[in-house]
């Protein structure tokens, strides 16, 4: 069924499509444009309604075809990198309340798949987000912290 077709055949399809009217209307748009200024009156006549109804038409919805791919891989690209944001923000609130508040930079590159600098990066800007701080081991491992006790409003101290 045709409905249940996958975006990316649709969007090869509409490539395809554009491919295939501005390979035919790009040649007579050019031809006409050249001839436009041609000796004769009939052959500037001839120019000018194959530039309109031979030319333009394909070359026009051809680019608009491709502006149209162009525009929706732009919002899927788009769309992939907010989820991805979102899948990170998750699995670090996760593994700060699993971890007591605790988290390195390779315990996240391993749990989202990140390089090491791009975890560390994720994680300093947390730390300055959530006024997080950090602890230098020995072995100079960074650990961070963060505070993720549950305070409850309205309970007062005995």
């Amino acid at each position: 069924m045709i409905a249940n077709r996958p975006k990316s055949s649709w969007k090869i399809i509409k490539k395809t499509i554009a491919g295939i009217l501005m390979v035919s209307g790009i040649p007579v748009v050019l031809w006409s444009a050249f001839h436009l200024g041609g000796v004769s009156a009939w052959e500037r006549e001839l120019a000018l309604i194959l530039l309109t109804l031979v030319g333009l038409p394909p070359t026009a919805i051809g680019s608009w075809l491709l502006w149209t791919v162009a525009r929706q891989s732009k919002q899927e690209q788009l769309e992939a990198q907010r989820c991805r944001a979102e899948q990170l923000q998750s699995t670090f609130f996760r593994m700060i309340v699993e971890g007591d508040g605790a988290i390195t930079p390779l315990e996240f590159s391993m749990a989202t798949q990140l390089s090491g600098q791009e975890a560390k990066a994720f994680l300093d800007g947390c730390a300055k987000d959530y006024d997080g701080a950090f602890d230098v081991t020995y072995e100079g491992n960074i650990i961070y912290r963060f505070d993720v006790q549950r305070k409850q409003l309205g309970q007062h101290d005995g």
